[in-house]
């Protein structure tokens, strides 16, 4: 699994209003996530806050904000994932003209895990000397959790003990610090730095989804002695990825061939039983494979992690897979035991 990190994070000042001009915002390469937190405050207004965001003309994946009135700060988040790559306008619209603020801190991540989404988002919002205050949780370690902290003064929040500051920005008389923490538990506290008004907002991300291949070849070595039930459980979940996989398109079966060969792999260290185990699972992982389409398999080999060679362009194609032949470490080693059966599909032929 991948931890989700920081690219790089910016401060975005708009105009004066209601309606300010769109902003350049620029997200790096590799960044698979944007997160926008804003904050102002109208001294007149009452449920106050966003009333659009748009980043290259789209509307958040997610967005949630607690509303304003005269005691409280108004703020909120919204996140974009597999955003556009580069300069892109940042358009906002707000419900009241701020007289204080608008604060507006962005980061931009690698590595999360968008299919999830966060895993935690809370906000708080204190009167007069009240320090703010968020625990978010549910997370594990390695999670990154984002907080702003503003203020009504005119010079930032201090850091808090163990944070990464990102960014601060003062805008009218309100001033905010951007900041990320690596959590290294189930929950993590984000806390508000001395403040008046103080108005904070924390959001959890997880990493990118993987297989933990160390517990797979242990698993693996109990299956191989505990018998064949151990060893289907975890046949069905290789399934299911590959079944997964088959949805989204080639390249993520690709990704899941990657994963198996670092399996076999890493079943290598705990004997020939976990191998024999394993290529038993592959041949079963094969055959769901020829489920797909011709594309997929040939778009599947192209990554180099199960050979497959079209030996007749006539219909039902026939599909060679042959153990032992690859790149590197992520192959099937040509000393192990084959498997030569034929299997047929919808659209293939399949020879293992």
């Amino acid at each position: 699994m991948a931890d989700p990190s920081v690219i790089s994070s910016e401060v975005i000042n708009f105009g004066g209003g209601s309606n300010p001009s769109a902003q350049t915002a620029t997200v790096p390469s590799g960044c698979n996530t944007v997160v926008v937190k804003w904050a102002y405050y109208d001294s007149g207004g009452s449920g106050y806050g966003l009333a659009s965001l748009t980043l290259d003309g789209d509307n958040a994946d997610f967005s949630t904000e607690d509303p304003g009135n005269g005691n409280v700060t108004g703020l909120g988040v919204n996140v974009w994932y597999n955003p556009s790559i580069g300069d892109l306008d940042l358009d906002p619209a707000w419900d009241e003209s701020p007289n204080q603020g608008p604060i507006c801190c962005i980061w931009y991540l690698q590595d999360v895990d968008t299919a999830t989404g966060h895993i935690d988002v809370d906000i708080d919002q204190a009167t007069t000397g009240g320090d703010a205050s968020v625990t978010l949780t549910g997370l594990e370690s390695g999670m990154l959790v984002l907080k702003l902290d503003t203020r009504d003064q005119s010079s930032a929040p201090g850091n808090s003990s163990g944070w990464t500051s990102d960014e601060t920005q003062t805008v009218s008389g309100m001033s905010g610090r951007g900041a990320h923490i690596v959590a290294t538990g189930s929950s993590q506290n984000c806390p508000s730095e001395n403040e008046s008004y103080s108005a904070l907002i924390g959001i959890a991300f997880a990493g990118v989804g993987g297989v933990d291949h160390e517990l797979l070849a242990d698993d693996l070595e109990s299956a191989s002695e505990v018998g064949s039930p151990a060893v289907g459980q975890v046949h069905a979940l290789l399934a299911d990825d590959l079944e997964s996989a088959s949805a989204v398109s080639a390249p993520a079966v690709g990704q899941v061939h990657a994963l198996l060969a670092n399996d076999l792999e890493s079943a290598s260290e705990v004997g020939a039983p976990a191998i024999t185990q394993i290529h038993a699972l592959l041949a079963d992982d094969l055959e769901a494979l020829s489920q797909l389409s011709l594309p997929a398999l040939v778009s599947a080999s192209l990554v180099g992690h199960v050979p497959v060679h079209v030996v007749a362009a006539a219909a039902p194609a026939v599909m060679v897979v042959e153990p032992g032949i690859g790149s590197g470490t992520n192959r099937l080693p040509s000393s192990e035991p084959g498997i030569s059966r034929q299997i047929t599909g919808p659209d293939v032929t399949l020879v293992k």
